[in-house]
Parts: C-alpha cells; sequence; structure tokens
C-alpha cells in the first residue's frame, strides 16, 4: 500500500485548490480525482473533494468522500474537524443517528462549542429534549453568544422546547 505521493499527486493537489479558488469547482473535483487515481490511499484529495461537494451541497458525495478521508487518514490528522463536517452533513439530511454518532466522536476528540450544539440539534431534532438542554447548556456555558451567532439552529427547535432553552437557559 503506497503511502507516499509522488509529485504528481501534489500537482493535482495544488490544481484542485487552484481550481477552487477561482470557484471551478468541477473543475478541482476533477483535479482531485486525478489525484485520487495516482494514490487511492491518502485522505487529503478525499477530504478536499468532500469540501467541495459540502459547499455545492451534494451531501450523499460529501459523506462519502469524508468517510473515505477517514479511512485514509493514518496519521488522524484533522479527524475532529471530518467528523464535525460530515455530522453536519448527516444533520442536514436528516440521518440524526448518524450525526449524533459522529459528533460524539468528535467531542471525545475535543471539546468544542459548535461540537455540543449541534449534537443537542440532533437529539432535538430526535424529540430526545433531555439530552439536546444538556448540550444545548454545555455550548452556551463554552460559548455563550453561540446562539446568537447560529440563529437558525434556535429558531428550527419545536416552538416548547425553544422557549425551554430561552427560559431556562438563556436567561
Amino acid at each position: 500500500m503506497e503511502l507516499r505521493a509522488s509529485n504528481d499527486y501534489w500537482i493535482y493537489i495544488r490544481n484542485g485548490r487552484a481550481k477552487k479558488v477561482y470557484q471551478d469547482f468541477k473543475g478541482a473535483i476533477d483535479e482531485y480525482g486525478k489525484a485520487i487515481n495516482i494514490c487511492p490511499n491518502l485522505c487529503n484529495a478525499y477530504f478536499y473533494r468532500a469540501n467541495i461537494n459540502f459547499f455545492l451541497k451534494n451531501y450523499y458525495y460529501a459523506i462519502k468522500d469524508y468517510s473515505e478521508a477517514l479511512r485514509k487518514n493514518n496519521l488522524f490528522v484533522c479527524e475532529t474537524f471530518i467528523l464535525q463536517k460530515r455530522g453536519i452533513c448527516f444533520l442536514i439530511i436528516e440521518k440524526y443517528r448518524e450525526a449524533i454518532e459522529d459528533l460524539t466522536k468528535a467531542l471525545n476528540m475535543e471539546r468544542k462549542p459548535i461540537l455540543y450544539l449541534m449534537r443537542g440539534y440532533s437529539y432535538a431534532k430526535q424529540n430526545r429534549f433531555d439530552l439536546a438542554l444538556i448540550d444545548i447548556g454545555k455550548s452556551i456555558e463554552l460559548e455563550p453568544d453561540i446562539l446568537k451567532n447560529n440563529k437558525n439552529i434556535l429558531e428550527d427547535l419545536p416552538g416548547l422546547f425553544k422557549g425551554i432553552i430561552k427560559n431556562n437557559i438563556l436567561k
């Protein structure tokens, strides 16, 4: 199994990143695909391609590439971030159990307020309000303005639950 990349691999990675900057997303995806063909056992190209698909709202493709990046990531570089991004994809496509699994794994590595908020939101979407309150409360404890900066999450919660958060946590 080849874990060293050739010069061509890195050229395709750089070309993909440049095309992304110039918003040639299809071109960037093609460049990352070429890099994957050269070195399918490295995670970089999968990760970059997943990020573009995430941006383009191609969440199923993003999940597939984030999953490959996690499998190929023998150094565990950016694992928390990859799990967070894949967890958000799962949340968007309403696969809340999978979102919770990824966000929990990420939280076990790094206690970030946004991870608590996203996992709490996932719990709320499953009507598991006791766990949602704990996580959303923890996110606010770590970052008091997190709901102000993520208004769409609070607004998307069920009315009664939203009221509980506003009255008991946001006091």
